[in-house]
């Protein structure tokens, strides 16, 4: 019997991409074929500035998203409902549901993602200058990758 990679990532690891506008925030790619080459998931954490939001967009066919909000106050847009968004709030996002998320409060909002299958850290890559440690925020800039991608679909 084969044993199954296992990986721990700490709160210091992984790789950061600055996030183009409107998010203007940042993501953290935890676990991703990167460093775990048999994974069928994408691990990351994202950070939304006060006031700045995620585009509304869908996924391709049997793209899921799983969000869980650690910290901040906002709200997501799923489909054509709009719900207030705390810590512990969890949302599963199914393929070609239109999402946006949106940071209503004044501090960062931040949140996990984990996201079946694997693809979307490429276009991460893809869309800013990877983000050093203890590096402060740029000017917000337009994305590098300006087609959908990835398997995401921008609906506005």
């Amino acid at each position: 019997m084969t044993k199954s990679s296992s990986l721990v990532v700490g709160p210091d690891e992984g790789i950061s991409f600055w996030s183009p506008r409107p998010a203007n925030g940042h993501v953290e790619i935890k676990i991703s074929p990167w460093n775990l080459s048999d994974t069928q998931h994408t691990v990351f954490f994202d950070e939304l500035p006060p006031g700045c939001h995620i585009g509304e967009h869908s996924h391709q066919q049997g793209i899921v998203e799983i969000f869980t909000i650690l910290s901040g106050s906002g709200e997501i847009l799923l489909d054509d409902e709009i719900y207030p968004l705390q810590p512990e709030t969890v949302i599963y996002v199914h393929n070609e549901s239109r999402h946006s998320l949106r940071n209503t409060g004044n501090v960062p909002l931040r949140f996990m993602v984990i996201i079946t299958p694997t693809g979307l850290e490429e276009r991460f890559k893809a869309m800013g200058p990877e983000k050093k440690s203890d590096e402060t925020a740029p000017t917000p800039f337009d994305s590098f990758e300006r087609n959908d991608s990835y398997g995401v679909k921008k609906t506005s």
